[in-house]
Parts: C-alpha cells; structure tokens; sequence
C-alpha cells in the first residue's frame, strides 16, 4: 500500500522514507473475529502501538517513537518479531530488575510513573543523549550517524530524533542553514529498508563493522574510509553507495546498489532507468522532516 510513494522505486521491497507511509493496519482487520489472511482485532491494536510507540498514559507525553512503517519482519536474524516470540519475557527487561529487583513482573510496569524511576537509577549509566557536542567539534572531530530505515529492534525514528536536537543544540535552530552548519562536523545517514546494522530486503553493505564488506574500501562505497577521508582531508561523504549483495552473501554478487544521502536527503529515483543501479537515483529532500514523533524533555531528545 505503500509503493510509489515514498520516492524509491516501484517494485522496491522496502520503503526509502516509511515516515512518507500512512498504513493503518485497521484496513487488515477480519471481517469477524480470525483468520489466516486477517487481523483480529487484538492484533490491530498490538499494531497500532507497534507504530505509534510508548507514551505517558496520564499526560500523552511521547516516550520513544513507535516502530517505522515497513520493519515488520519475523525473519530470526532481524531482532524483531521472532525475538520477542521466543522469549516468555519482553526483550532485554532484565534492565528493569536492575530497578526493581529479581522478583519484578513485566506486567506491572505502569508506563505513568515506573519510567521516572527507571531514568532516576539508571539514565547516569546507561543514557547517551546528550546533543551538545561543542568540545568534540572544537578539537576537529567528526560524527558519522548511521540507521536502518527497517530497524525492529531500536525504532529508527529515534536517531532521527536524535540529530534533529543535536541541530537544535549546536546551533539554536531547526532551520535549513542550520542543518548545513551543523552537517560541517555531524552528518548522518538513513539506509532504506535495512535492519538493526545489518541484513534486510535494502542495500545493507557500505562498511559498518558488522555488515557484509563494501564492494571496496573507495569513500564511494565505503562509510568508515568516508569518515576517515573527512578527518584526514577535509572532505565530508556528500554520499555512500550501498550495496545488497545476492542472498546477502559478497560471493553471490551484487542484486543492487543505492546511494544513502546525509539526512534530511534521500535517495529519489529518477523515474526511469535500472532500478538496480546507483545512477538512477539522487540525493533530494522530500519536506517531512517534522514526521518524527518528539519525545517530551524529560525522556531525551
């Protein structure tokens, strides 16, 4: 329901911006009660939550955005679905008995006030959201940000999030020239249709530590050896081509290759041409930088 209209191309199998989406997974839902090939109405809601993430209750405060449109999988290897399905716990809630003891049920947490005790004892430890990165950029540092568009474990909303505050911090507003003057030292950048690092049904292979090795170690085709050309030259990746790699195996040979553009640009195809080479596509915003759902303050930018 998606296809066409999120600037990739026709046939892709994955969205390039899911935020350009709007699926209400309602339009599934079973005439009466189950089925193989319908939603019941249980599993609507579960849905609903799944895109529109968690929230305070008592006050509709934005905790963390909900999963992006096009990262259901339960494909064992994407840490989404079939993780959660195979464990009678949520993932990784051993973090809340850090909190609340051994003893703590899952089933007790109250969104309204257990998430302020949770940032209380834990935020000094484990949170990284800090945006004011003044010192690293004095000293020369450079920050290259990278996210799977399909990502089922980590929303990929969040990172998006993350440097429209660093924007906001580094330079006291959200206007285009801000972006600019921020991508001077911070760029990042949004890989359509992968999953949590790696693997999934988009060009997943562009020199992430854990991702199958670029077809070279060129800055065209290489993000880390982009970031080290920035450091060591001056010169920013204005691009990266991306590669998906047959059955995601590098000897298989290559099925097709796409640009990833520092955000808010994406890759937009140009509308004719091989869907499967990276010539056909351009670096373009598409205006819906303000889709993200804004966690309230107190939960982090």
């Amino acid at each position: 329901q998606c296809r066409k209209q999120d600037g990739g191309a026709p046939n892709d199998p994955f969205l390039t911006d899911p935020r350009d989406c709007k699926f209400d997974p309602a339009s599934l839902q079973c005439p009466v009660g189950d089925g193989p090939s319908c939603l019941n109405a249980d599993q609507v809601a579960a849905m609903k939550v799944y895109y529109a993430g968690s929230t305070n209750l008592s006050t509709g405060a934005v905790i963390a955005p909900g999963n992006a449109r096009g990262s259901e999988t339960s494909n064992p290897s994407a840490l989404g679905f079939a993780l959660n399905e195979s464990s009678t716990e949520p993932t990784f809630d051993s973090l809340f008995k850090w909190v609340f003891g051994l003893t703590w049920q899952w089933q007790t947490f109250d969104f309204n006030k257990d998430m302020a005790t949770v940032d209380q004892v834990l935020a000094a430890d484990l949170n990284a959201n800090s945006t004011d990165l003044r010192p690293f950029q004095a000293k020369g540092g450079k920050l290259i940000l990278y996210h799977g568009f399909a990502d089922p474990l980590i929303p990929s909303q969040t990172t998006i999030n993350y440097f429209n505050a660093l924007v906001q911090t580094m330079t006291g507003s959200n206007s285009a020239k801000s972006v600019t003057q921020t991508q001077q030292f911070a760029r990042l950048f949004m890989a359509p249709g992968m999953w949590h690092c790696k693997d999934g049904p988009g060009p997943n292979a562009f020199g992430g530590s854990i991702q199958q090795q670029a077809p070279s170690y060129d800055p065209k085709y290489d993000l880390l050896s982009g970031l080290t050309q920035w450091v060591e030259r001056g010169t920013p990746p204005q691009s990266v081509i991306a590669t998906k790699y047959l059955e995601d195996a590098a000897q298989s040979g290559i099925a097709m290759q796409r640009p990833l553009c520092p955000y808010p640009q994406f890759p937009q195809y140009n509308g004719s041409g091989n869907p499967t080479v990276a010539q056909s596509y351009k670096c373009k915003g598409d205006g819906n930088d303000d889709l993200n759902p804004t966690p309230a303050p107190i939960y982090g930018p």
